[in-house]
């Protein structure tokens, strides 16, 4: 998981910018394969409750679509020397429905306290979305991102047998210099 981040718009909504995840027609699943599953939580700043989901950019883009929001352009708040996400806001009007009663997001939660969503990645592109549960400005949360990566435990492993036989080979080689 990333360190949590605050989002703050004083619109209806904050998101992240897109995600991509493209698999070659010669790799079947590379996203699956490569990153597992994906996790996000959001704990509200403000007492109420939060909203967190992710959708299709697209659907996200629609929804989203005329209303004030802001995107979230450098999560981890590098911009001149800030240390807080910088975020574009977009000016705008309320949702049509809140956020919840939508019904094209992949994975979704909301509620008091902090909430958590967790999802497969699959190819095209995709947006994290956090607001209050009830459509309502400003949002504030702090965010945390994450996700399974089962490569790493083999290449680990690979890593430490590779380690092992060098290290068993260079003992060989000191072994057949000191003895001559």
């Amino acid at each position: 998981m990333s360190p949590a981040e605050t989002w703050w718009s004083p619109g209806y909504a904050v998101q992240s910018e897109r995600a991509e995840f493209h698999a070659d027609a010669t790799i079947v699943d590379l996203p699956g394969r490569v990153l597992g599953t994906m996790t996000a939580t959001a704990d509200p700043t403000a007492p109420g409750p939060v909203f967190i989901g992710v959708a299709r950019s697209v659907d996200v883009d629609r929804y989203l679509g005329g209303v004030a929001h802001s995107t979230i352009v450098d999560p981890a708040g590098h911009h001149r020397n800030v240390m807080m996400p910088m975020a574009r806001f977009f000016a705008g009007g309320p949702p049509s429905v809140a956020p919840a009663a939508a019904d094209f997001w992949v994975a979704s939660a909301s509620g008091p306290g902090q909430q958590s969503i967790t999802w497969e990645p699959a190819n095209g592109s995709w947006t994290l979305v956090v607001m209050n549960s009830d459509g309502t400005t400003p949002v504030a949360a702090n965010v945390a991102v994450g996700a399974e990566v089962p490569a790493l435990g083999t290449l680990g492993n690979v890593l430490i047998v590779t380690g092992l036989v060098v290290m068993a080979l260079s003992c060989v080689g000191m072994l057949l210099v000191v003895r001559r």
